[in-house]
């Protein structure tokens, strides 16, 4: 069963409509009651999605009927959410509602969970005033600068796990600003994940933090945290090199992965791809890497590497690695250690492993390359190449913007063939798509298609722009009562 006909399964015998799915939707609205559960344990109640979190209630305007749903539901069908007086809202802001609602879920969770990591520290040290932290935060729903110096330094000393990004920072009065301009560069570094943007853009302009610590033409100010200067080395550390040799390239931004290959939203790119090959304990050109998915993406590759926006702590470790043991990223000692993504051929992304690996791999091939005249290839790295029906994919989100005429699409992807070739696994699919066009009244026309025949579809349907014409209709009709079909769709098939 695909994912719209078991939403209609689960949303008709609830309704007053009881066949025709889209007509049924229109009498669900979404009127601002959302939940969340703590943990990702519960299931959309409209198309059976596990590991739902934050659900959302949705409600039968004639019946009082009520499902527990999950905001991606809400929005993939259209389903109208209403104000606080009761009014029903246009589809944009409908779909604004329920993106606001669902971000107000997220800063709350993260604000119990900063809570409880303020809890944990204080039933661990007595000196620590949990109150007046909390008071503070629920005030100004922030901490200043000398406040989450302090906190982070003790959760660290009591080796108490927590999330900096969950931390906010406040620095709108003068006082708070003074401070940030007199802390130290190996505070403010610590500080660094829980800035803004736009408290980031202050800091660099308005102290001596980037200059000192992060600036591409001196030479790193090593905290000892990061080499043992007791261990002799053959030449002198990486990063040493990546600040005092920065190439142009080092300061492009990385790409993010999600970008090419969007698994959010209201369309996963998955269900597109046609054919993918696993290539293991492969070779890689890290000049032709240019993102990742996550971790670093939005940085460039020289901050990545001296102000890592994620664990800064393993960039380090890795750093230090390769110095202790220059030959693992070029003897096959990776061992699959760094996950690499394309699509359709284009270039490469870290992903699924490896961003922290990535980052020291290129800056370590660089220096090869001005070592030795040859750009040296990285060995045992993971290759996933992705081909997907990009075409099919463009009309597809084209044709839900035509919910509101009648028509609703889905896709699920089928496994066609696997096979092993050379050391690569091979897997091939077909998208399998399933349309639903309600525009000619009465029982909706339903029908599965395979890809060519859903670009012909939806190429007919963008053609008219969702309208049917006369001789559609008298051919709709004569399908219905000279054949008794009730389910083929009608479009042009050449």
């Amino acid at each position: 069963m695909s994912w719209a006909e078991r939403s209609a399964a689960n949303l008709l015998p609830l309704s007053v409509e009881q066949r025709r799915f889209p007509v049924a939707l229109r009498e669900w609205v979404y009127a601002g009651d959302m939940y969340d559960m703590e943990t990702p344990g519960g299931t959309c109640e409209l198309c059976g999605h596990p590991d739902i979190r934050y659900h959302f209630k949705i409600v039968n305007q004639h019946n009082g009927n009520e499902m527990l749903v999950g905001s991606e539901c809400i929005n993939r069908f259209g389903i109208a959410a209403t104000d606080p007086l009761g009014n029903v809202l246009n589809p944009e802001e409908s779909r604004q509602r329920v993106n606001r609602d669902r971000r107000f879920l997220v800063t709350e969770a993260k604000k119990r969970k900063l809570i409880n990591t303020l809890v944990e520290l204080a039933g661990v040290e007595e000196q620590f005033n949990i109150q007046s932290f909390i008071s503070y935060v629920m005030e100004r729903d922030a901490f200043t600068p000398d406040q989450l110096a302090v906190l982070f330094w003790r959760l660290d000393q009591h080796h108490i796990g927590y999330t900096p990004t969950d931390f906010k920072l406040t620095i709108r009065r003068d006082r708070e600003k003074t401070q940030l301009r007199r802390m130290a560069a190996w505070k403010i570094r610590k500080l660094w994940p829980a800035l803004s943007a736009s408290q980031r853009r202050w800091v660099q302009e308005n102290t001596d933090y980037e200059s000192v610590a992060f600036s591409a033409s001196k030479v790193w100010p090593f905290h000892p945290i990061w080499f043992d200067r007791r261990r002799p080395r053959l030449s002198k550390p990486l990063i040493e090199y990546v600040t005092g040799n920065t190439p142009s390239w080092a300061h492009e931004t990385i790409r993010n992965w999600e970008e090419v290959y969007s698994r959010s939203g209201a369309v996963d790119m998955i269900n597109f791809v046609t054919r993918e090959v696993f290539e293991p304990m492969s070779q890689a050109d890290m000049r032709e890497v240019i993102g990742q998915y996550d971790h670093y993406a939005g940085q460039t590759w020289l901050d990545a590497a001296i102000d890592p926006q994620y664990k800064p702590s393993k960039m380090r470790s890795v750093f230090r690695m390769y110095d202790e043991n220059p030959s693992y990223y070029f003897t096959g000692k990776l061992e699959n250690g760094i996950c690499l993504s394309s699509l359709n051929g284009g270039p490469w992304f870290s992903d699924s492993g490896g961003n922290h690996r990535t980052v020291v791999a290129k800056f370590a091939c660089e220096r090869k390359f001005e070592e030795t005249g040859i750009y040296p290839h990285v060995s045992g790295v993971m290759k996933h190449h992705y081909f997907a029906d990009l075409e099919a994919l463009d009309l597809f989100k084209r044709l839900l913007e035509f919910r509101d005429h009648g028509i609703h699409v889905s896709v699920e992807r089928r496994r066609l063939n696997e096979s092993r070739l050379h050391g690569k696994h091979l897997f091939e699919y077909t998208p399998a798509f399933f349309v639903w066009d309600s525009r000619f009244g009465g029982d909706a026309r339903s029908q599965w298609l395979c890809a060519q025949q859903f670009r012909r579809f939806a190429r007919h349907v963008l053609r008219q722009n969702g309208q049917i014409t006369r001789l559609e209709r008298l051919q709709h009709y004569w399908l219905q009562f000279g054949r008794s079909d009730y389910e083929s769709l009608i479009y042009k098939s050449q």
